[in-house]
């Protein structure tokens, strides 16, 4: 596995894991990262955006390794 993979599956887990400690030890995920004065979207945390790069990633690295192999 290449180290941009490593990478990706790291944020996945370790935004996992914090939004799981939370969930464990208080019972519920603190959100605090609040932009609606610019978009109206929910409020988040660090470990949730950890989570969405690491998926994005994924799909990049995913879609460039298929472009790839199509071209061999």
């Amino acid at each position: 596995m290449n180290s941009a993979k490593m990478c990706a599956l790291s944020f996945i887990i370790g935004g996992g894991l914090a939004n799981l400690v939370d969930r464990l030890f208080r019972g519920y995920v603190i959100d605090y990262i609040d932009i609606n004065n610019l978009f109206t979207y929910p409020i988040f945390n660090i470990a949730d955006i950890c989570i969405v790069i690491g998926v994005i990633m994924i799909i990049c690295l995913l879609i460039i390794d298929t472009k790839n192999n199509k071209e061999i």
